[in-house]
């Protein structure tokens, strides 16, 4: 495949990723409106030192749509742009 156009098992692995992300983001939410457990402490750590760099490189490849990737790739992107932005917006 060209450069830039996943297979169907890394874009399963990338939603997978995102998806995960985004579960995270709501599971932090509600427990900040119950009580800060050592839980959400430990959430946050794992965000904060894990996650959120990886999560940063795959948001800023995910805004470029080149001239060449597949109609099935831009479609992928949109997918994964909708899931980070709405873990965002959490």
């Amino acid at each position: 495949a060209p450069w830039g156009n996943p297979n169907q098992a890394r874009r399963e692995q990338q939603i997978l990723f995102a998806t995960y992300y985004a579960d995270l983001i709501a599971r932090l939410g509600r427990e900040r409106q119950l009580r800060r457990s050592s839980y959400t402490k430990a959430l946050e750590s794992l965000l904060a030192v894990e996650l959120r760099p990886v999560l940063a490189e795959l948001r800023g490849d995910v805004r470029k749509d080149w001239p060449w990737l597949s109609a099935d790739t831009k479609a992928h992107r949109e997918e994964l742009r909708r899931i980070l932005d709405r873990a965002e917006e959490k």
